[in-house]
């Protein structure tokens, strides 16, 4: 992460990918909800697999690589990735960075443990 960008050249994530920790998918439901609900609370715009638009949010410019995230945050401000970050980390939940949809691999939407 960029310590510190000042000005108009300031870097806010575009995407930030928050992928289940490993553990089954028995928690992965129960992840969602708490993650869920603290992303609304903070009022950042996201997106689950019960959204209208997760298809189109999680979709990979690799069709061989299909990593399934648990919740695509879509944080505007500084402010919103910080929030972003302590709600994943109260669901214990890993994080991924995809910024403007750049990864050819699909790594931006984690690897093949969440």
């Amino acid at each position: 992460m960029v310590a510190s960008i000042s000005g108009t050249s300031r870097v806010i994530f575009a995407l930030c990918s928050l992928i289940a920790a490993q553990g089954g998918l028995a928690n992965a439901g129960a992840a969602q909800v708490d993650i869920g609900s603290c992303l609304d609370k903070a009022g950042i715009e996201s997106s689950v697999p019960t959204t209208s638009t997760w298809a189109v949010d999680t979709e990979a410019w690799n069709s061989r690589i299909s990593p399934v995230p648990s919740v695509v945050a879509f944080p505007k401000t500084e402010e919103e990735v910080s929030a972003t970050l302590k709600c994943a980390a109260n669901a214990n939940l890993k994080v991924t960075t995809l910024g403007g949809n750049r990864s050819f691999s699909s790594m931006g939407f984690g690897r093949n443990d969440g």
